[in-house]
């Protein structure tokens, strides 16, 4: 065993025996840990943030020295209970008044001469006996041009069905004033039109309108002025119209339209004053006990005027942090920039 084959035994042996124990002495992955930052955590098929439980992201607790938070001017806020219906969405064109004037305009000269026929037939029936009394034919004729006119009148509102829409009130005196302000230009007609198959609701009531690409919360304008448009065979799919007045957009702009479906959900608003962004994602900030505060994701795909509708997570539990939530933010994410807590 003292030979050269004996020696290079234990050397090999030896060799193996230290490889072992490196090997051994290094430490096996622990089953759980420190979790890994979210970004990296995430799989490529992941949802986004908007679709995702405020409780599945959330930042390091922060906890501030006492009378740091007012040195930080931190003002909190609980968030308030709301209800909030799903909504379907549409895209929407604001019409030119061009072709609404040209309408509305035969319109009115069409009843003008169908007045004033009418007026010579009721003076002919007058005058058709007694002294000075009028030729039949005078009559003959007085009724052929009221059937005329009558005929052209009756037209000129069918076409304006095919512009407008079929809405009864047009022939009142407040649709001829509406009927104006629409020619003019003053009040701005849009035309909606939803995706083939899109279940909407027997009467149609509302609409919420924005431009193409605005943030979800940014809805610019509201119509409760709604009803039902002729089908665009271009187009299809259920056509409406709505009225726009005041700061309207301007003609031929293409907008996005929500109008609410089905029942309401209950839930709560996340105020938009409480909303930071951060990493193409929107956070606020919760406050969990005394100055604890920590930064939780907030879904953003149910906006409401005030801020966004939330149904779960810690934004629904505590107070949400309504000022100061963007230097909560730096101080997260670089806490050696935020000065000290003295």
């Amino acid at each position: 065993m003292n030979g050269p084959n004996g020696g290079r035994t234990y050397a090999l042996s030896g060799l193996l025996a230290s490889i072992w124990l490196l090997c051994g002495c290094q430490p096996s992955t622990p089953a759980t840990g420190t979790a890994a930052p979210v970004e990296a955590a995430k799989p490529a098929t992941e949802p986004s943030g908007a679709d995702k439980p405020s409780d599945e992201a959330a930042g390091a607790e922060i906890v501030l020295a006492e009378g740091q938070d007012e040195k930080l001017g931190l003002a909190v806020r609980e968030s308030k209970a709301a209800q909030r219906f799903d909504e379907v969405g549409g895209y929407a064109q604001v019409l030119g008044h061009d072709a609404i004037a040209q309408s509305v305009a035969e319109l009115s000269s069409a009843r003008a001469i169908a007045r004033q026929s009418n007026a010579a037939l009721a003076r002919a029936k007058q005058l058709e006996s007694g002294d000075g009394a009028l030729p039949r034919e005078a009559r003959e004729a007085a009724e052929r041009q009221d059937s005329v006119d009558a005929a052209a009148l009756a037209l000129a509102e069918r076409r304006l069905t095919t512009v407008l829409g079929d809405r009864p009130e047009w022939q009142t005196p407040a649709g001829s004033q509406a009927l104006a302000e629409l020619a003019s230009g003053h009040v701005k007609l849009v035309r909606v039109v939803f995706p083939l198959g899109t279940e909407l609701p027997a009467h149609l009531s509302s609409l919420r309108l924005a431009r193409i690409g605005s943030a979800p919360s940014a809805i610019l304008w509201h119509s409760q002025l709604v009803w039902p448009a002729p089908v665009d065979s271009s187009l299809p799919g259920p056509s409406y119209f709505a009225q726009l007045s005041g700061n309207a957009p301007s003609e031929g702009e293409r907008l996005v339209a929500t109008t609410p479906v089905g029942k309401a959900s209950r839930g709560w608003i996340v105020p938009a004053d409480a909303i930071v962004q951060s990493e193409g994602r929107y956070w606020c900030f919760v406050q969990k006990a005394g100055r604890s505060y920590q930064r939780v994701e907030v879904a953003t795909d149910k906006p409401l005027a005030d801020g966004y509708f939330v149904t779960d997570g810690l934004a629904t539990r505590l107070p949400v942090v309504i000022r100061g939530a963007a230097l909560l933010l730096a101080r997260e994410l670089n806490p050696d920039s935020g000065g000290s807590d003295d």
